[in-house]
């Protein structure tokens, strides 16, 4: 199974670079038309934005399915991230000029950051860069799956670290002066999660960043990868850094932390509401009653 991997990746490889867009185009026509998760799209994009018309929920969810497509394509091509020479589409402005002055202070770095535009290849490049970079994440059951994954994260230098262990490892991370990628816009189980509003509705939230970032004094900075309207190049976004806020209560300043993140969260993927993943059961874990 593992040869079949690397026969599709290295096939996948091969393709020229406008061969590559027009089929990750056509996976997203694809899911278009078999209407891939289509009431879960809808029922997210309404939820974030009630105020669409229909119209713009259609041409929103239209835009997350060619988008989904092309990335489906260009993570697949990351596992040949050298070869395809993919860090010379990436502009690293931001990153020279807002990223590396935060790490050189030597707090550690948490980046905030969500599925949004490529996320896969935003590690890899902070990673060819020059930044060491671990990123907390949900292993995969199959292990075909986490075969797969690390051909495209850890062969090309994005560490990743089970989310279910991370803590320690965090922790000895940032205290390193090192950086620490956040994926935070995952629906979380309850026993993991706190509540809190995101897009204006409640949803489990992993409350381990506003506790790491308390413990260890590190910064937090919002950062993402969106991908440029010529489909083949992409740009690094930070914004400002987020001060943590202390108050008495323990409990209140992790809720009110974590709250400020996923406002933070919301305002990246309002910039570029079609990169980010609609298809995805945010809102799935509800409150206790």
């Amino acid at each position: 199974m593992k040869a079949l991997v690397n026969l599709i990746l290295y096939t996948i490889s091969l393709l020229p670079e406008s061969v590559a867009i027009a089929t990750g185009k056509a996976i997203g026509c694809l899911l278009r038309f078999f209407n891939f998760r289509r009431f879960i799209i809808t029922d997210s994009i309404k939820t974030a934005f009630p105020h669409f018309t229909r119209q713009e929920v259609r041409e929103l969810r239209k835009k997350c399915y060619q988008h989904f497509g092309l990335l489906a394509i260009e993570i697949l091509r990351q596992a040949n991230y050298k070869k395809l020479k993919m860090s010379e589409k990436v502009d690293n402005a931001d990153l020279e000029k807002k990223l590396k002055p935060l790490i050189e202070k030597g707090n550690g770095v948490c980046i905030l950051t969500g599925h949004l535009g490529n996320w896969e290849l935003a590690g890899v490049t902070l990673s060819q860069c020059g930044i060491e970079n671990f990123t907390t994440v949900k292993e995969m059951k199959s292990k075909i799956g986490n075969y797969l994954l690390y051909q495209i994260r850890d062969k090309n230098g994005s560490t990743t670290v089970n989310r279910k262990n991370a803590m320690r490892a965090v922790i000895k991370q940032l205290k390193e002066g090192k950086v620490v990628t956040f994926v935070f816009d995952q629906n979380m189980n309850r026993k993991e999660a706190i509540f809190v509003d995101f897009f204006g509705k409640k949803a489990a939230t992993m409350a381990s960043l506003a506790t790491i970032v308390r413990k260890t004094g590190a910064d937090v900075i919002p950062g993402a990868l969106y991908r440029n309207e010529d489909m083949k190049s992409f740009k690094f976004w930070f914004g400002e850094p987020i001060d943590f806020i202390e108050n008495d209560d323990s409990k209140e300043s992790i809720l009110e932390n974590t709250l400020r993140y996923n406002q933070t969260l919301e305002e990246m993927i309002k910039t570029h509401p079609e990169q980010w993943i609609w298809m995805h059961k945010r809102w799935r874990t509800r409150p206790v009653k």
